[in-house]
């Protein structure tokens, strides 16, 4: 059995999703699982996770899918830990972030958490004030190449980032004095994605002001 991560484009109509998931079954594929990653001028992006029965069939499966009106695959990837409920997904790693006894093990929750939210390359924690490390999962670049993209962003770049850029998602963490950035080279981060990454980094600065010492407790 293969787990494959079909992101494909489809018109955002009733019907089109069905459709595709006929195809999906045509080949004896099972969905399981799929999110709604983004909603735009009457085109949407959906991840859709599939188990296939034999790698064979993937290149006949992609073409069932583009034989839908209107639908084109723009990526897939074998991906056998990817979350295939978003939504319990994120609620787990909100549990990790408030069961963090102390600002160590709460950083690196983070780094961790946010990094398989999104199937991320790598993810780190980098202090505002002092460019270092924090906290890192994967092979981070260079603390110094990370600073100065970070200070790139902030000098006029960073609110107004493209969603579906492959470069480094950098997100400040309230109250933390550190940004959390993170890369996936394989496709763009995305609103949907976007979205549960900055409420994890919310979640985590308010952690992070109730046990840093001196805080809410």
């Amino acid at each position: 059995m293969t787990r494959l991560v079909l992101r494909i484009w489809l018109p955002d109509r009733p019907g089109a999703l069905g459709a595709v998931a006929s195809r999906v079954g045509a080949v004896k594929a099972d969905v399981v699982g799929i999110d709604v990653i983004e909603r735009d001028g009457g085109v949407a992006i959906d991840e859709v996770v599939v188990d296939l029965p034999d790698d064979s069939l993937v290149d006949l499966m992609l073409n069932e899918i583009r034989q839908v009106d209107g639908v084109g695959v723009e990526e897939v990837h074998r991906d056998p830990a990817v979350p295939t409920d978003p939504a319990a997904a994120s609620l787990r790693a909100a549990r990790q972030l408030t069961a963090a006894a102390d600002i160590a093990a709460l950083a690196q929750a983070l780094v961790a958490e946010a990094s398989g939210l999104v199937s991320a390359d790598w993810a780190c924690l980098l202090g505002s004030v002092v460019p270092d490390l924090v906290a890192a999962w994967g092979p981070n670049p260079a603390a110094s190449w990370l600073a100065a993209y970070r200070d790139g962003l902030a000098g006029g770049a960073r609110s107004g980032q493209a969603p579906v850029s492959l470069d480094p998602l950098c997100l400040n963490v309230p109250g933390a004095g550190a940004d959390l950035l993170l890369g996936r080279q394989s496709r763009p981060v995305r609103g949907r994605e976007r979205e549960r990454l900055e409420g994890l980094a919310e979640l985590a600065g308010a952690r992070w002001i109730q046990i840093q010492p001196g805080g809410a407790g």
